[in-house]
């Protein structure tokens, strides 16, 4: 059955609704706190879970899809130690899709050495989470056949000890990088990907071969949403032995990691529900299928932006990653921390950093944070923005935030120039794209050039991106003989 554009309405008024209610959900003032004296380097490493698929604001470079996103729990998390007057670098290298092979070869190379803080999101994908929520609860692609299939690869992944063995040797491949035990290791928990729901009985109907018959000659009932609960529940398992046995056999010469166990509970009843017959969990924490950038608003409910990107559902939404890094923070006590400014071994130079890179729409505003930059010889007394990429610095501040607002499409870098007390300067540098839909895709290469549609689907291959097309071609019925979430 084809979406029209009634069935879309509602989700438009809702995505209207979005941007028109949610602002950033960190605070870059014109006064921050005064400097705690303290700065830290923070690195997020894993998998779509750390990237952040389904929060929005992807900022990585669209050719490589790893779907980054500035709402993802790890900027949360560096944006509050920020508020706290923490200077705190962040480097953000997971990428959705990956593994532990592919965090041991492709990320951990990259980990700055420095690094204060580690955290890790692993198992999601070697888990086979991703076929779960697609073969057990997307309405028109889910059978109980695959879903048993997903799960039993889920179980012999976790069961049979190959998420304990490869995230061992991912943490003594992480440990050989690093120079010494500096820095925090944690690992994040997962949050499970669906509601327990009694109401849910996902089954087939297994019908007579003989014509005129369609009575069913069986059905075959699969327990999927028991079953994706009992996955979850030895991928939690896992993590917790993989972190005790690691941190049992430490006689000091390793790092200790930590588990950050409460995001399972933190997440109960906030998760999809799989029962399409008796609607959706208004206030989720996930995003169920056709949804990204959901949100949550205490006075008008559940706020869902439409997405055809299967690579976005059941994920963490914005209000998902907001709990996520309180998680972290109660995990990590920023006092902990022992970077000091003051002790901080330099060049005389201050250290200059700026977040980015940057995806923004045509004529919104965008805040630039340069609040990583830290001087151990005195304060930094200014600060100044090449907004444009000629190498002239067109605005100064005394503060480490600039909001600025393009009003073309645009694509260069920004460079801020700090100086400190001692007139000692130093220059960090981000990229700049801004196009009509601010997905980071080039208007004359965009399928959807006015709606947000960073993964480029095109389900009916009519050349218009899902996310904008009002006959998409994407089913809203169950399979045949597949039950509709009820028998």
């Amino acid at each position: 059955m084809k979406m029209t554009l009634k069935n879309k309405i509602p989700l438009i008024l809702l995505a209207l609704a979005l941007c028109a209610t949610f602002a950033p959900t960190h605070s870059a003032s014109a006064d921050p706190p005064p400097s705690s004296g303290k700065a830290a380097v923070v690195t997020v490493l894993g998998d779509s879970l750390a990237a952040g698929n389904g929060a929005g604001d992807y900022y990585d470079d669209n050719s490589s899809k790893s779907y980054r996103s500035h709402n993802n729990w790890g900027q949360l998390y560096v944006n509050s130690l920020r508020d706290q007057g923490i200077a705190t670098a962040y480097h953000n290298l997971a990428s959705s899709g990956a593994t532990t092979d592919t965090v041991r070869t492709e990320q951990i190379p990259q980990v700055r050495k420095d690094s204060d803080l580690i955290v890790l999101s692993l198992g999601d994908n070697e888990g086979h989470f991703r076929e779960i929520a697609r073969d057990c609860f997307v309405m028109f692609l889910h059978d109980p056949y695959n879903c048993g299939k997903s799960i039993d690869a889920s179980l012999a992944f976790t069961k049979g000890g190959q998420f304990k063995e490869k995230t061992e040797a991912l943490l003594k491949d992480l440990e050989a990088h690093l120079p010494d035990n500096h820095a925090q290791i944690v690992l994040m928990g997962n949050p499970n990907i669906i509601m327990d729901s009694p109401r849910f009985v996902f089954g087939k109907c297994l019908k007579y071969k003989e014509p005129p018959s369609t009575k069913c000659a069986r059905k075959y009932v699969y327990p999927s949403v028991g079953m994706t609960m009992d996955a979850e529940g030895y991928l939690f398992a896992a993590q917790e032995k993989t972190v005790q046995d690691w941190n049992a056999n430490n006689d000091g010469s390793h790092h200790t990691v930590h588990h950050v166990s409460s995001i399972r509970t933190d997440f109960k009843d906030h998760e999809p529900n799989p029962s399409y017959h008796t609607g959706i969990n208004g206030v989720g924490w996930l995003n169920r299928y056709y949804q990204t950038e959901g949100a949550y608003d205490p006075e008008k409910g559940e706020q869902v932006i439409f997405s055809g990107d299967i690579n976005e559902w059941y994920h963490p939404n914005k209000t998902g990653h907001q709990k996520m890094a309180e998680a972290l923070a109660k995990a990590v006590d920023p006092a902990t921390f022992t970077r000091e400014i003051s002790a901080t071994q330099n060049t005389g130079e201050p250290f200059a950093w700026l977040d980015g890179p940057y995806n923004r729409a045509v004529g919104t505003s965008l805040t630039l944070d340069a609040r990583g930059s830290y001087s151990a010889h005195g304060d930094i007394t200014s600060y100044e923005w090449d907004l444009d990429g000629d190498g002239s610095f067109e605005v100064s501040t005394t503060t480490p935030t600039h909001k600025h607002t393009w009003d073309t499409a645009h694509s260069g870098t920004v460079t801020v120039r700090v100086t400190d007390s001692t007139g000692a300067t130093s220059t960090a540098t981000t990229r700049v794209d801004i196009s009509t839909d601010g997905d980071g895709i080039p208007d004359d290469t965009d399928n959807c050039p006015t709606v947000r549609n960073y993964g480029q689907t095109d389900y009916d291959g009519d050349g218009i991106g899902d996310s904008c097309d009002d006959t998409n071609g994407i089913p809203t019925t169950p399979p045949p003989d597949v039950s509709n979430g009820h028998f």
